[in-house]
């Protein structure tokens, strides 16, 4: 039937199938399941406008994730940020964007963490990873930090995560009540591994023995092709 309609398809599906291979997956690959895009950065921002019952009258040092989240956030309508209120003068956003500079760190990366893990928290399936399961065993470079690629791909293959993964815990309705109380505080950052929404830098060496993994697998992958 493949054959019929796209004998390329066909053709590249058996090499999945035969052959070991390395696929690098990035958010399209979760698209349905988890968000991404400007839907995925906005998610901190409206939560701590629409929730907020207090804030501090002092701006917080931002980290470079935070500064990217606000800034990311400065197109925001009034309408996207409380839907189906009226507003009389749209100059009232000034104030809440004011408000928005008060965004705590802890908060603003964890509720990003809890939204990206939510999926995997609840045993949600995806068809986008569950394909693997028909290829031969290979090597998964996973840049989400989502967790369903490790979950959904099948113990045959193996999973980097390029980037760092978050705990399926996060994505629990305990977190979440928690995060409705750690908004209006500014905790310390908390190391938890994740390149999550900055530059990669030369420096990240957890990210360069991922890459040096990748390189070592695709040199055996190949030699693998030429003696099969």
């Amino acid at each position: 039937m493949l054959s019929a309609v796209n004998p390329s398809l066909e053709s590249v599906l058996r090499q999945f199938r035969s052959y070991p291979g390395l696929y690098v997956l990035g958010a399209g690959t979760s698209a349905g399941t988890a968000p991404f895009g400007r839907a995925f950065w906005t998610t901190s921002s409206l939560n701590f406008l629409r929730n907020l019952r207090g804030f501090s009258a002092s701006i917080p040092v931002h980290s470079p994730l935070t500064r990217r989240i606000i800034d990311g956030s400065s197109d925001l309508s009034l309408s996207e940020i409380f839907p189906g209120r009226e507003f009389r003068f749209e100059d009232e956003k000034s104030l809440y964007l004011e408000i928005l500079e008060r965004l705590p760190n802890y908060f603003a990366r964890t509720y990003l963490k809890h939204v990206l893990a939510k999926a995997n928290f609840s045993g949600r399936q995806s068809d986008s990873y569950r394909i693997f399961r028909c290829f031969r065993s290979s090597l998964i470079a996973n840049y989400n930090h989502d967790g369903l690629a490790a979950r959904l791909a099948g113990a045959g293959h193996r999973v980097v995560e390029m980037h760092g993964g978050v705990e399926r815990g996060y994505g629990s309705p305990e977190m979440a009540k928690f995060l409705e109380q750690a908004r209006e505080y500014h905790f310390g950052d908390v190391e938890d591994g994740l390149l999550m929404g900055v530059p990669e830098s030369y420096l990240d060496l957890k990210l360069a023995r991922n890459l040096q993994v990748i390189g070592a697998f695709s040199e055996v992958a190949a030699v693998f092709r030429t003696r099969v």
